[in-house]
């Protein structure tokens, strides 16, 4: 469509070409058209329709633009008379102003009685004016002959109807008009179609459209076209359009309803089953439309009926509604916590209820209720019927249940967010069951019940933290809480702010499998230290049978667990490295396996600082808490020194000293008697112990030194037992493996040959000291004093009863640990 701007672009050009000299001896300038339009004429020029033309046709309910292009005529009154020819002006019609800039426009409306007559503009004194292009072309003297200066205004005739007044939805038809009127544009309306939808109904097969704000625009109809309509993806209904004319009155009206495809088919699914409580997914098969209609529940059965219109957005076939059986009977509930679909691309329009408002779930009978779930092509509101193609299934409803909770614990990195991440953090170890939490790792809370999803969802919030949160504050009979345990059997438990906590939260749900999953970082949860305690709780509490989950005090429930903070600890194993690459580095930790650690390893620069390294490596932690990496020592010697420390995670302090070649060991043997076996010296590069055997150096276990720092020891004693006189007894040089400094069967140091170091010694008898015999009167003493020493731990009013009531405490607050820890 040419634009009015663009239309009007001729009127100034054609005031530039005019050279004629008017009558009564003044000649026009062209200064107008030199000079800028100002606003009065611009909004002319943008309202304008057709620009005035001498003997030519113009439409009635045109805006005229007419330029006379010259400021002498400058805010002039001219004047519209009825053409006469050559007779002159006739009946006079109308004035037209014109504004500082010369030009003026005439509302053609008002020539609709005069149709078929012909009309002349006239100067302020009565000359006649003469347009090409809506610019003066000529200004005469006088008006006695005006058929050079004529134009016509005639009425556009228009009527419209539809080829077919009934169409299948997916057809297309057209609509059909007449008219004397050849060029011209219409605006098609209608009260059942947004703008959007008649886009959709008219823009395809050669239709030049353009959306406007509730209508479209039909551009460069001839007089014997058509106008083509696409009913693809409309709904069903009955459609009246309004076409009108854009420039003229002229209008007509075409009506068409479209019905469902022939091919039209909804299906559903045998069975949809759910715990009372949870969601409901209902798959509906849909072809041929993209609306059908489910009705759940009868009068007559259940009690309730609802009606739930669904659309296919997505153009798949399918929309997967979902039925939140806690609260989709209750009317005042949102739409949207009531039913959804899957997809987000398809929709629930509307919903309609046959039943008074109900604000409990829907109910079980007899182990499971089936409610009749009925889906069509099309719903009669009058009498909540579903019409069309229609299809039916049942949805069975089952009692819920509680199960356990377990604790779980994840790596302080770990990104956990969704079930999938559950999933397969669990399948690669870096989710695993444990009760003892690492400060800074997550602490994972897993619920295993049916029933409480629906409830869940219908919560306010934009999150599942922010829902858990409103569960406990908005449902009563259904609560998940966080306990800080007592600290005996006197002090009663307090509840974390779970609220003041969501930051620390992530909560992924499972209702499929019922599970609930509540993560907790421990790094900012609650200010968790070493040793503190914690208790997740889930409570069912029958309370008001119509208004909670359980129906009975029998499905009362309370599942928790407790779980307990533990400052990290990193240890290390003994390593034998030698100076090269793919050395491994082991240990075990308290960290949440998966959790990956960095570690630094630095020479001691005193034992060889000339060939100082720095280096780092990686290890992961496995399920059973223990870790390996391969470090570079290739820069290294034998016998150099060397740290290894951790650097990631942040803030652990834990190191480990070691040397680099095979550990090595030296001892020599003194005394042996059947108590003590004494050794003289004893060299351990790594530190450790020597232990004792008897026969061998493999032989029975007969004592153990203390814990022996790396380097030289001398006069190590040891005490021994199950040795006798004449028995040969090894002393032999044993690593502290695990860094614990306990003897817990570490290896033993070995020569070169692969035999463990050690030395042997012949077990002599040990000297006895003689024993000081105590006399008769000494010992009657002594049983004296004990009886009365057990005279007093028997008064009631002694310390010994104060150490009763101890005991009975104690007693007590480990039985509420017991149970808590179960």
């Amino acid at each position: 469509m040419t634009s009015k701007r663009e239309k009007f672009n001729g009127v100034f050009m054609a005031a530039l070409m005019v050279l004629s000299v008017f009558a009564m001896g003044m000649a026009l300038t062209g200064s107008a058209a030199g000079a800028s339009v100002g606003t009065a004429t611009q909004d002319k020029i943008d309202d304008a329709d057709k620009n005035v033309t001498s003997n030519a046709r113009h439409w009635v309910g045109q805006q005229l633009y007419i330029d006379a292009n010259d400021t002498t005529y400058a805010d002039a009154s001219w004047g519209l008379y009825v053409s006469e020819g050559t007779d002159g002006l006739g009946t006079f019609v109308t004035e037209v102003p014109l504004d500082a800039n010369g030009t003026g426009l005439i509302d053609s409306t008002t020539l609709a009685d005069y149709d078929g007559d012909k009309f002349v503009i006239t100067t302020s004194t009565d000359d006649a004016v003469t347009f090409g292009n809506g610019a003066v072309t000529n200004v005469a003297s006088g008006s006695a002959d005006v058929t050079a200066e004529e134009f016509r205004v005639v009425t556009q005739t228009f009527s419209a109807s539809a080829d077919d007044t009934t169409v299948e939805k997916g057809d297309s038809t057209t609509i059909s008009y007449t008219t004397n009127r050849d060029g011209f544009d219409v605006e098609i309306s209608s009260d059942n179609a947004t703008s959007g939808e008649l886009a959709d109904i008219f823009a395809g097969n050669g239709n030049n459209v353009v959306e406007n704000d509730d209508t479209v625009t039909v551009e460069g109809l001839g007089q014997s076209d058509d106008i083509n309509a696409d009913f693809t993806d409309i709904d069903v209904g009955d459609y009246t359009f309004t076409v009108e004319v854009t420039d003229t009155s002229a209008s007509g009206e075409a009506s068409i309803t479209v019905e469902e495809s022939s091919d039209v088919s909804v299906d559903l699914p045998e069975t949809s089953d759910v715990d009372r409580g949870d969601v409901a997914s209902i798959p509906v098969e849909l072809e041929s439309t993209d609306t059908a209609y489910v009705a759940i529940g009868t009068m007559d059965g259940a009690g309730f009926r609802t009606i739930v219109e669904v659309n296919d957005g997505s153009d798949d076939g399918e929309v997967t509604l979902e039925a939140n059986t806690y609260n989709m009977l209750d009317h005042d509930a949102s739409m949207d916590d009531k039913f959804w679909t899957a997809d987000d691309d398809d929709s629930v329009e509307n919903v309609w209820y046959n039943s008074t408002d109900i604000d409990t779930p829907v109910r079980v009978g007899g182990g499971a209720k089936s409610h009749d779930v009925r889906a069509g092509s099309s719903f009669d509101t009058n009498n909540y019927e579903i019409g069309g193609d229609t299809a039916r299934t049942v949805m069975r409803v089952y009692e819920r249940s509680t199960g356990n909770m377990s604790m779980w614990t994840a790596p302080a990195d770990a990104e956990i967010t969704e079930l999938e991440d559950v999933t397969d953090a669990v399948s690669d170890d870096s989710l695993t069951q444990s009760q003892y939490i690492a400060e800074g790792d997550y602490a994972v809370a897993e619920l295993e019940a049916t029933g409480i999803f629906g409830a869940l969802e219908a919560q306010p919030g934009s999150n599942n933290v922010e829902k858990l949160v409103s569960l406990d504050e908005n449902v009563s009979s259904l609560n998940f809480t966080v306990e800080v345990p007592g600290g005996n059997a006197y002090e009663e438990d307090s509840s974390v702010d779970l609220s003041a906590n969501a930051g620390a939260m992530t909560v992924i749900t499972n209702q499929e499998d019922g599970q609930l999953f509540v993560l907790m970082d421990t790094d900012n949860f609650d200010g968790v230290a070493d040793g503190d305690q914690r208790l997740p709780t889930f409570t069912v509490n029958a309370g008001d049978t119509g208004t909670t989950l359980a129906t009975s005090d029998e499905d009362d429930a309370t599942v928790d667990k407790v779980f307990e903070m533990e400052s990290v600890d990193v240890e290390f194993d003994q390593n034998d490295v030698s100076p090269e690459t793919n050395q491994t580095i082991s240990g075990e930790t308290n960290l949440a396996p998966g959790t990956e650690l960095t570690l630094s390893i630095e020479s001691d620069l005193e034992s060889d600082s000339a060939s100082a390294f720095l280096t780092e490596f990686t290890a992961t932690v496995a399920a059973d808490g223990t870790w390996s990496g391969q470090a570079d020592f290739s820069e290294g010697n034998d016998g150099q020194g060397y740290t290894v420390s951790v650097s990631e995670p942040a803030g652990i302090d834990a190191d480990y000293d070691a040397t680099i070649g095979k550990p090595t060991a030296s001892l020599s043997i003194g005394d042996a008697t059947t108590s003590t076996v004494t050794v003289d010296s004893v060299s351990l590069s790594e530190g450790g112990f020597v232990v004792v055997h008897s026969g061998s150096a493999t032989g029975s276990f007969a004592g153990v030194s203390e814990y022996l720092e790396p380097g030289e020891s001398t006069d190590v004693e040891i005490g021994v037992s199950g040795v006798s006189d004449g028995d040969e007894v090894y002393a032999v040089a044993h690593l502290d493996a695990n860094g614990n400094e306990q003897y817990d069967g570490d290896a033993s140091y070995k020569n070169a040959d692969g035999s463990a170091v050690s030395a042997s010694a012949s077990v002599s008898a040990a000297e006895e000291e003689p024993t000081e015999t105590q006399t008769e009167e000494e010992t009657t003493e002594m049983d004296e004093e004990t009886t009365e020493m057990a005279e007093e731990t028997t008064t009631e009013e002694g310390p010994g009863f104060t150490a009763v009531l101890a005991l009975v405490a104690l007693v007590a607050s480990a039985l509420v640990a017991v149970r808590r820890w179960d």
